[in-house]
C-alpha cells in the first residue's frame, strides 16, 4: 500500500462549491426532503440535518482520518438507511453469531439444538426491530416465526448470521420495504456527475501514475482522437455501502482496473482495510524472499494486520508470486552479485553511494513509488540483498 495525498490546486475548494456538480446536487437534496417529508411517517426533523447544505459539504470534504467517524455518525443517527444500505452496522452488536459446525440441522439429534437458536435469534431481532427501527430484522422475525423445520430454521439463521459478520446485503426482497426517497439519494451524492466536472483534476491532484494498492499498475489518461479513457477512481468506501460517501472527495482514490473493478469491487473495507491516504508501508519491509534450490525465490508478503487484509483483498499474494516479479528478483540479484564480484573489498562503499544506486539499480533519483512501478518490491529486493532497509 503506498500512502499519496492530495494537493488540490489552488481554488479547487471554490471551484467544487460552484460547479454543476454541486448546484444540482442541493437541487435533488431539495426535492429529496420534500417528498421524504410527504413519504415519511417518522418526523421530518428528524432528517433536517441530513438534508443541509453544510452536511452535505462536510461529507464531500471530510478528512481521510473522520471518514470512518463520519460513517458512524450517520448510521448511528439514521439506523433506517443502515437497515437498507450496510445493515452490518445494525446487526453486528447483537448475539447473532454460532457455529454452523456445531449443528447439522438435517439430524434429529440436532432439533433442541436448533430450536434453541431459533429462540435466541427470535429475542434478538425483536431488539433490533425496537431499538434500530429495523425493518429488516422485522422481516427475518417473520421468516423464523414461520419457519418449522429444523433445516428451514437452520437456513435462516445463517441468513442472519451473514448479516451480522457483515458478508451479505438486505435481500432484494426487502429493499423495496424502505421509503421510496432512499433510492434518491444517488441523485444527490451524484459520482457520475462529479467525475464528469471534476474527475481528471482529482486524478491530477493525487500525483500519482502507478496504482497505490497494488504499485504494479500504471494510472493514465489517454486522450485519443475518437476515445478518451480515463483512469479509475475506487470508492475505498463502497458507494453501494455507503451511498453518502459516493462524493466524498478523500473517499476517492485514483487506482488501477485490476484492483478496482475484479478484485475490491464493492467489498466493505469498514475499519479493516489501509486507506492509502491515511497511511502506507514505506516504514517496513512488505517483501521477504525464501530461497529455493536451482529455482527463484518464494516471494513473501506481510505487514500489520490492515495491510495484511489488503493483501488478501487484492489479490497481492498472486500478483508478486507471477514469472516477471521473479524475473526481476534475479535480475537484481544477479547483477547485486556481479557488482560485488567486480568491487570486491571495495563493494560495501559503492552501494552505500546514491549515485550508484540510481544508476545501476534504478532506485533513488526521481524515481518513487507514486511515479514508478513495481518500486516497493525493487527496494525490499535491495534491502534484502544489503541486509539494510531502504525506504527512499
Amino acid at each position: 500500500m503506498i500512502k499519496f495525498k492530495y494537493s488540490f490546486p489552488e481554488g479547487f475548494s471554490n471551484k467544487l462549491k460552484n460547479s454543476n456538480f454541486l448546484k444540482n446536487a442541493l437541487l435533488h437534496q431539495k426535492a429529496v426532503y420534500a417528498e421524504m417529508m410527504d413519504q415519511c411517517q417518522i418526523s421530518s426533523n428528524f432528517y433536517s440535518a441530513l438534508f443541509s447544505e453544510s452536511f452535505l459539504l462536510s461529507l464531500i470534504f471530510c478528512s481521510p482520518k473522520n471518514l470512518s467517524r463520519k460513517i458512524n455518525e450517520v448510521y448511528e443517527n439514521y439506523p433506517l438507511l443502515a437497515d437498507r444500505f450496510n445493515p452490518y452496522f445494525n446487526f453486528r452488536s447483537y448475539d447473532l453469531n454460532f457455529d454452523v459446525s456445531l449443528i447439522k440441522s438435517k439430524t434429529i439429534t440436532d432439533r433442541n439444538s436448533v430450536f434453541a437458536l431459533k429462540a435466541k435469534f427470535i429475542i434478538e431481532l425483536g431488539k433490533i426491530r425496537n431499538e434500530k427501527s429495523s425493518i429488516l430484522s422485522n422481516y427475518f422475525y417473520v421468516e423464523l416465526i414461520n419457519a418449522t423445520t429444523p433445516t428451514k430454521i437452520y437456513h435462516v439463521c445463517c441468513r442472519i448470521r451473514n448479516i451480522h459478520l457483515g458478508i451479505s446485503a438486505t435481500p432484494k426482497v426487502v429493499r423495496n420495504k424502505y421509503p421510496l426517497w432512499f433510492h434518491k439519494l444517488e441523485k444527490i451524492f451524484n459520482y457520475e456527475a462529479l467525475r464528469a466536472e471534476l474527475g481528471q483534476e482529482i486524478i491530477e491532484s493525487s500525483s500519482l501514475e502507478i496504482c497505490p494498492y497494488c504499485n504494479k499498475r500504471d494510472i493514465e489518461t489517454t486522450l485519443g482522437r475518437n476515445v478518451i479513457a480515463r483512469a479509475d477512481l475506487d470508492h475505498f468506501y463502497p458507494k453501494s455501502k455507503y451511498p453518502f460517501l459516493a462524493t466524498t472527495l478523500y473517499n476517492l482514490i485514483p487506482a488501477c482496473n485490476f484492483c478496482n473493478q475484479k478484485f475490491k469491487k464493492s467489498i466493505d473495507t469498514y475499519l479493516k482495510n489501509m486507506h492509502p491516504l491515511i497511511a502506507g508501508t514505506r516504514g517496513y519491509r512488505v517483501f521477504s524472499f525464501a530461497p529455493l534450490l536451482d529455482k527463484p525465490p518464494l516471494i513473501n508478503l506481510s505487514g500489520c494486520a490492515k495491510f495484511n487484509n489488503n493483501i488478501i483483498l487484492f489479490e497481492l499474494e498472486a500478483e508478486y508470486q507471477k514469472g516477471s516479479i521473479k524475473r526481476e528478483y534475479i535480475s537484481m540479484n544477479d547483477k547485486f552479485e556481479l557488482l560485488k564480484g567486480i568491487y570486491g573489498p571495495n563493494f560495501e562503499q559503492f552501494i552505500n553511494t546514491k549515485e550508484n544506486i540510481v544508476t545501476m539499480f534504478d532506485i533513488g533519483g526521481k524515481r518513487n513509488t507514486h511515479n514508478t512501478s513495481l518500486y516497493k518490491f525493487r527496494l525490499d529486493t535491495f534491502s534484502h540483498l544489503t541486509n539494510k532497509n531502504y525506504r527512499n
